[in-house]
């Protein structure tokens, strides 16, 4: 800016100002000359010219009106010597913080990144950048699998750099179709549809003796630890020894629910659901209940490897053993009896933490 805008900016009554343009340019001169470093900043700030400034004599009007009318001093020589403190301070870098950054730990050098180590962190990638290696966090989407160490979650996942797991796990919403949801199916897809924010199983339309199972796998130790809960209502089913048109299988190896290492076990122990009852499907206990009606059903695995199952929070079944140990759940229609077909919908399929983990 020109002296006479900042005369403008000035107080109309008293300005301090040098008595003669000479003066004002060989400020400006000394301006352009200002060194580079704070203690040299600091040695301008004390010359005797800015001393001489500061005590000179107010200038009366008719003085300013005559220096607004001189040629306009350089800006960038106004600008330099308009130096606030706040300018001043940066230039004054604090020592420690310079300490700080010149201490900071660099990684090994590298030129590749095959040259850097793991760092024990599953959750990180290593990288070479500008010949350092460095440990960065997986790329967002990479699903890469960990420990969190907490053995109360499930489907532990990478966060950024931070393993972390879920206390309850979904394995079948309802809103979509079990394939969408990580089911695998077996027999006649067709009986398998999605009615609202249900799963609909429905095997009457097929031919005698179709069947339609889906299997999900879990994690190793799910039962240790979750109880496996679903909401489920009949509209119309049937059973016979270890044959069922709508059923629940604690262990499912797939198809027909035979096939697995622990063979007719997969269907002896799987739990039908009838239009007035529901019991194992070796016919070794039931109970009376209104399949017809939605209700929550939850399957504990005991620490002795017996089996709970609770209806809405009520003990309706119980089993001194049962098999889990292929690690894989199943529901649908198990029987390819002439004429045993059924219908029935299922949703909120979850693994939910066991009271202890809560």
């Amino acid at each position: 800016m020109t002296l006479a805008s900042l005369q403008g900016c000035a107080a109309p009554a008293t300005a301090v100002l040098p008595a003669d343009v000479a003066a004002v340019d060989a400020v400006a001169d000394a301006a352009l000359d200002v060194p580079a470093d704070a203690a040299a900043v600091d040695a301008v700030a004390d010359a005797p010219a800015v001393d001489a400034l500061a005590d000179a004599p107010a200038v009366d009007a008719p003085a300013v009106d005559a220096l607004a009318d001189a040629p306009a001093v350089d800006a960038p020589a106004v600008d330099a010597l308009a130096v606030d403190a706040l300018a001043v301070d940066a230039l004054a870098v604090d020592a420690l913080g310079v300490d700080a950054l010149a201490d900071a730990p660099a990684g090994p050098s590298c030129t590749a990144r095959v040259d850097c180590a793991d760092d024990g962190n599953p959750c990180t990638v290593a990288e070479c950048v500008a010949g350092r290696c460095v440990h960065r966090a997986a790329p967002a989407g990479s699903m890469l699998a960990c420990d969190d160490g907490d053995p109360c979650t499930l489907g532990d996942r990478c966060e950024s750099e931070r393993c972390a797991g879920a206390t309850e796990l979904v394995l079948l919403s309802g809103a979509r179709l079990p394939m969408a949801d990580g089911w695998v199916g077996y027999g006649d897809a067709t009986a398998t549809s999605q009615a609202g924010a249900r799963v609909r199983v429905d095997t009457t339309p097929l031919a005698s003796g179709a069947y339609a199972t889906h299997g999900h796998a879990l994690p190793p130790g799910a039962f240790t630890t979750h109880d496996l809960q679903w909401e489920l209502a009949v509209a119309s089913a049937d059973h016979n020894p270890g044959d069922a048109t709508a059923v629940i299988l604690p262990d499912f190896y797939g198809y027909f629910g035979a096939s697995g290492p622990i063979g007719p076990v997969e269907r002896q122990q799987m739990i039908y659901f009838d239009d007035t009852e529901i019991g194992w499907g070796d016919l070794s206990q039931t109970a009376a209940l209104d399949t017809h009606a939605a209700h929550v059903y939850r399957l504990h695995v005991t620490p002795t490897g017996g089996a709970e199952l609770r209806v809405d929070g009520s003990l309706a079944l119980t089993r001194p053993a049962i098999s889990v140990a292929g690690a894989n759940v199943g529901f649908g229609d198990q029987t390819n009896d002439p004429g045993v077909n059924g219908r029935f919908e299922i949703w909120g399929v979850r693994l939910v933490p066991q009271p202890r983990c809560q």
